[in-house]
Formats: structure tokens, C-alpha cells, sequence
């Protein structure tokens, strides 16, 4: 029996990560001028400065960090929480270790596939960022290291959270837990962790063999993103999105003109008063993160039309993260930058991203069946 009239789904939720997807494209794409060689973009319009409406946009595209790590903790919270409700004993240990195998099964059978595709060819390209060096392709293959290509670091930090999550869980399970301590325990910690404890870590010199350590840059980029992870489970468990998409029933117009409000509202603020950390991310992604989410779910609900769109997207938003460096970054730069104008660079960087992510999969999927009808 439905609990809301408006709730966010699977459906959503893929939507969701849809719209994120093609925000980190715009970032990548648009936002890096220094790393295009020997291309060039026409766009749209320019501005003083040498700037573009492109870059500005761009400028705010890596809120899709937040908005992915929103919903990663959003998602998993609500999967781990029915299947400990189906849980009989005390001793959690078995569910726990079952949904981390899980997890880490889903997130690296979906990482292989293209790591043996695009990895190896570089190699044959000639590309001095992949190495014939065993070592690092065993760390690179198992994402302990992301030197191959760097903009898969986040796949590492997931990794580590989807561990922490019985940590999350144990927070939220307390006896003192409720909707607004919780929420108050999120930002603060955040907040401790970014003004307090990374600042002592980064300027205390009796520390700096810990800064230089691979671990710690792994860990130092969790702990950043861990209040994002946790403020999208305080959602889960208490309803938040849905109770606020529930206020605006039968109200259509307030509910769209509220989400594109926010849509609108949370780029200027984000931009207009930027305060970066060590990893390029706001202060304030924890916040800002969460608000996006709630706006594209207001604009998109009950737009079945742009739902879908989004949601063949959304499908493929992981494969399209692991692949659309290489088109605009890495091996195929000149030939995503050839038609110049900028709306039809991003699509050909789009396009062939989800392109290739479809038929990797496509391709994994139909291996796997035959394995399996050979097994039957």
C-alpha cells in the first residue's frame, strides 16, 4: 500500500542521476579550457573576459557530486533498511555482509567491462597515461588507485561509503535519533570536518608523510562527501522529499515553478559565492546537493515525457561518468571538438558515451546469458 501520493521511486531516482550525469558532462566538457589541445568550441554566446554562458554553466556542473552522493545514501539506506526488516535474528552480520557484496559486485561488474575495453586501448593509442606497469594496473583494476584515469575517483569514495554504512545506519538507529537532531549532528559534523579537522590535518607539519599517503587522499575525499551520503539517507528515513512533493498536490504550477525556482536559485548562490575546498567541491555541497535533488524531482514529477528521456540516461549514468573522459579528455578529443559549436559538442560527447556504455552492456548482458543458459 503506497504511503504518499507523490513518492520518489527507482524511476525518480534514475531520472535523478539522468539530469546529474548530463550536468558532469557540461562540467567536463565546457569548464576546462586549459585542457583542450589543439580544439577549440564556438559558444553560444560570449561574454566579457574571454568567458562564455558555456563555462559559467560548466562552472556549476560539478554539483553532480553532491546530487550523485545524495542519492547514493537516499538509495541505499531504503534497500538496507527492508532487508534488515527481513531479517528474523539479532545478529546482523550475514545481511551485512550480503549487501556488501552486493554493492561491490553491482559496482564492479559494471566497472570490468569497461575498464578492458577503453584501458587496453590506450595502450595500443600510445597514450602515456596508461603504463605497462603491473602494479598499477592491478590498483587501477581493483580502484584502489584511479591513475588510468582520474576522473573515476569517485567510484573509490563510493566504495568506501557503501563500507561505512553500517556506521550510517548505527547513527540513524540510535535511541536519541529524530528528524531534526539528526539533521542538525549532519551539519555540524560536516561542518567540524571541514573547518576544523581537515584544516588541522593539512597544516599540522608533523603530519605531512600521512597527507602524502595514498589512503589519506582516498579517506580525506569520503569524509567530505560522508554528510552528503548521510543527509540522503536522513531524507530516506524520514520521508523528506516526499513530504515536501506531497504539499503540492493538485498544485502543478507552484510545484514546477518552486523547482525551476530552485533550479535557478542554487547555481547563482553556488557561484556567485563560491567557498571551495581542497577537492574543488563548495563548503556547502552538503546543502546545495540536497536542494537539487529536491528540484529536479519537483519539475520532473508527473512529466512523464521528460521522465523518460531522463530515465534511459539515468540508466546508463555510470557507464557514461566511466567513458566520456576518454571522448573529451583523453583518446578522442578532436573528434568530439570537430563540429566547433558547442551544443553539438556536447552531444556528439554525449552520444557516443551512451552509445558505447549501451553496447558494453548490451554485450556483457548477452555473454552472461549464455553462460548461463550453458550452465542450465
Amino acid at each position: 500500500m503506497r504511503k504518499w501520493f507523490y513518492e520518489i521511486r527507482r524511476e525518480d531516482s534514475t531520472a535523478i542521476k539522468g539530469f546529474a550525469i548530463m550536468m558532469m558532462l557540461m562540467h567536463h566538457v565546457f569548464a576546462f579550457p586549459n585542457r583542450l589541445v589543439g580544439v577549440s568550441y564556438q559558444p553560444l554566446l560570449s561574454l566579457p573576459g574571454g568567458t562564455s554562458v558555456e563555462w559559467y554553466v560548466s562552472l556549476f556542473g560539478k554539483i553532480c557530486v553532491p546530487m550523485f552522493t545524495v542519492l547514493a545514501g537516499f538509495g541505499i539506506y531504503r534497500s538496507f533498511s527492508r532487508q534488515l526488516a527481513q531479517e528474523r535474528s539479532g545478529d546482523h552480520t550475514q545481511t551485512y555482509l550480503s549487501f556488501f557484496a552486493r554493492r561491490l559486485k553491482k559496482l564492479y561488474f559494471k566497472f570490468w567491462p569497461i575498464f578492458l575495453v577503453f584501458v587496453p586501448m590506450g595502450l595500443i593509442l600510445g597514450k602515456s597515461v596508461i603504463t605497462k606497469n603491473p602494479a598499477d594496473w592491478v590498483k587501477n583494476f581493483l580502484l584502489i588507485d584511479t591513475s588510468f584515469n582520474p576522473e573515476w575517483w569517485y567510484l573509490t569514495s563510493y566504495a568506501i561509503l557503501v563500507l561505512l554504512t553500517p556506521i550510517v545506519m548505527a547513527f540513524f538507529n540510535r535511541k536519541r535519533s529524530s528528524l531534526y537532531s539528526d539533521i542538525v549532528l549532519i551539519l555540524l559534523g560536516g561542518l567540524f570536518v571541514e573547518r576544523v579537522f581537515l584544516y588541522f590535518i593539512g597544516s599540522c607539519d608533523p603530519l605531512i608523510y600521512l597527507r602524502i599517503s595514498l589512503a589519506w587522499q582516498k579517506l580525506s575525499i569520503v569524509l567530505i562527501l560522508l554528510p552528503m551520503f548521510m543527509i540522503g539517507a536522513w531524507a530516506a528515513k524520514y520521508d523528506i522529499y516526499e513530504r515536501i512533493l506531497n504539499k503540492f498536490r493538485g498544485r502543478t504550477f507552484a510545484r514546477i515553478f518552486l523547482g525551476f525556482a530552485l533550479l535557478v536559485m542554487v547555481p547563482i548562490l553556488r557561484v556567485g559565492w563560491y567557498q571551495s575546498n581542497a577537492w574543488g567541491l563548495d563548503q556547502y555541497d552538503t546543502i546545495y546537493g540536497f536542494v537539487y535533488v529536491l528540484a529536479v524531482a519537483l519539475v520532473i514529477c508527473k512529466m512523464n515525457i521528460v521522465k523518460k528521456i531522463l530515465v534511459v540516461i539515468g540508466k546508463q549514468s555510470m557507464g557514461i561518468w566511466l567513458i566520456h573522459s576518454f571522448f573529451c579528455f583523453y583518446y578522442f578529443q578532436p573528434f568530439s571538438y570537430a563540429l566547433k559549436y558547442s551544443p553539438l559538442v556536447y552531444l556528439v560527447v554525449l552520444g557516443s558515451s551512451f552509445a558505447c556504455s549501451w553496447v558494453i552492456e548490451f554485450c556483457v548482458n548477452f555473454v552472461a546469458k549464455k553462460i548461463g543458459r550453458a550452465e542450465a
